[in-house]
């Protein structure tokens, strides 16, 4: 990214100055009060365009960036980049922002390369993601659902763990204790004991002895004594008409004419020899209805027997089915425990996070060094608890100067990866003559080697270096008004 010009009217210190770089390396100096941080916070301010870097935070403030006796302040930023050309305006105190042409690219970097100072300063989490981010280890849900199938998740378990993303590996990491918590309740629930890891691995419902084979045999069995009783019953029935009919038929009378003894057999007499024999007949069926009785009696208490036992059979059988499905319930309600801790141990920060982080940390380090290998700063790295170290001592031990080379490091690093190619420092002033020549000289080597398309630097100096031309140009800032381009050492 290139700025093609940086115009400011009457924002804070900056009254009038308009910078239209020819060279890729802007040094804007002055006196203190100049206006040179106005310029700075300017240039942030645009082309954020939220109001980041303003020395307001509240937008209710922003009427306190127009300069005393100034009725607006208007801010405009004219950019090159990989899409196109872009224009950003914003007027203020009302804050209305208009742009011509394409978005800036990687907005959300634009902040790190603005301010070099914020990598260090901002909260750990952010660093964090900023670093996952900018390296390109993607923790996108289809990207972490894959990394956790790979570390033996299962599918069901990681396709639900990954939609938590968007929260980060600390609202997964919450998500899947839970829901660990909970599995182990309900296999509590269904075992009535208390939850183990090795008892769950081996955990069954009771064993019900349970034989489908003799339950087939009862089933077949009432089969077999259902029809046959009942035809006995109605052998009886038929038995009973006859004894009826029999014995209404066999009843003895006189008869009227020679007074022997005659037997009413249906609807004629007979004499009573035939009687007698009636009467045979009647004990034959008496004798019949008997033996049919018995053998229904027998059959039916079979039945009875037969049937009882289903009934045991079955209920065995559905104490067998419901044991069987504790025991899966059971199964699954552990391998939930299981998938859920797995899920829980890899979101946590020593987890998933830590093992994306040393693959980004390895390049964003890398890159550090072999900056420090050209520039000749002090070794600059960040930890793997992404604390920001020069030569392993920690960012906030560092002095003034140190720091400054650090955060100028990180944020060409920055540009670097995001492609932005671009960076913007105040405070050049910190360094001495040697350090700046350093410095200078490393940001040509940059631009050589195509590492960087501009950069801004303001410095608060007592003259205007001199320009150097295809790689530097300098501006002077006088009472917040352009005064000289160029120049020469007093």
């Amino acid at each position: 990214m290139k700025v093609t010009r940086l115009a400011v009217r009457n924002f804070c210190g900056a009254f009038r100055i308009d910078v239209e770089p020819k060279e890729p390396v802007v040094l804007i100096c002055g006196s203190n009060g100049a206006g040179k941080s106005s310029l700075v916070e300017a240039l942030r301010f645009v082309a954020l365009g939220d109001g980041g870097g303003a020395r307001v935070v509240k937008s209710g403030d922003w009427p306190l960036l127009v300069s005393e006796g100034s009725r607006e302040a208007v801010v405009a930023l004219h950019v090159e980049h990989d899409d196109g050309k872009s224009i950003r305006r914003v007027s203020l105190p009302e804050g209305i922002a208009t742009q011509d042409g394409p978005p800036i690219p990687q907005p959300e970097y634009l902040p790190f390369v603005l301010d070099p100072t914020l990598f260090a300063s901002v909260p750990t989490d952010e660093r964090r993601m900023l670093l996952f981010h900018l390296l390109g280890a993607s923790i996108e849900p289809d990207a972490v659902e894959k990394i956790l199938i790979d570390h033996d998740v299962s599918p069901m378990h990681a396709s639900e763990a990954a939609t938590l993303m968007h929260g980060g590996f600390e609202m997964m990491h919450a998500y899947a204790l839970d829901q660990a918590k909970q599995a182990r309740a309900a296999w509590k629930a269904i075992t009535g004991e208390t939850y183990g890891s090795r008892k769950g691995d081996t955990w069954a419902a009771p064993v019900v002895e349970f034989s489908p084979e003799y339950l087939d045999h009862v089933v077949a069995r009432l089969a077999e004594v259902g029809p046959e009783l009942e035809g006995v019953q109605r052998a009886l029935g038929a038995i009973e008409e006859r004894h009826r009919i029999a014995q209404r038929g066999a009843q003895s009378t006189p008869c009227p004419h020679c007074g022997g003894l005659l037997m009413i057999n249906g609807d004629h007499l007979e004499p009573f020899s035939q009687a007698e024999g009636g009467s045979n007949a009647l004990a034959i069926l008496e004798g019949e209805y008997s033996a049919a009785r018995t053998h229904a009696d027998e059959l039916r208490s079979v039945l009875d027997a037969l049937t009882t036992q289903r009934r045991e059979q079955e209920a065995i059988q559905v104490q067998a089915v419901e044991g069987e499905k504790r025991t899966e319930a059971a199964r699954g309600y552990h391998a939930d425990v299981k998938q859920w801790t797995m899920v829980a141990d890899l979101a946590a920060p020593e987890g998933l996070p830590s093992e994306l982080l040393r693959g980004v940390l390895g390049r964003f380090n890398a890159t550090l060094r072999g900056f420090a290998a050209q520039n000749g700063f002090q070794q600059c790295a960040v930890t793997p608890a992404l604390t920001v170290t020069a030569d392993g001592r920690p960012y906030a031990l560092l002095s003034k100067s140190e720091k400054w080379r650090a955060d100028l490091t990180c944020a060409v690093a920055i540009a670097h990866f995001s492609g932005l190619r671009f960076v913007a420092t105040d405070e050049f002033d910190v360094l001495d003559t040697g350090g700046r020549n350093g410095a200078l000289q490393w940001l040509e080597h940059l631009v050589q080697h195509k590492e960087l398309d501009a950069a801004f630097l303001f410095a608060t100096l007592r003259t205007l270096p001199p320009p150097e031309p295809g790689f530097m140009e300098s501006h002077w800032i006088k009472t917040g008004e352009n005064e000289h381009v160029g120049g020469r050492n007093e």
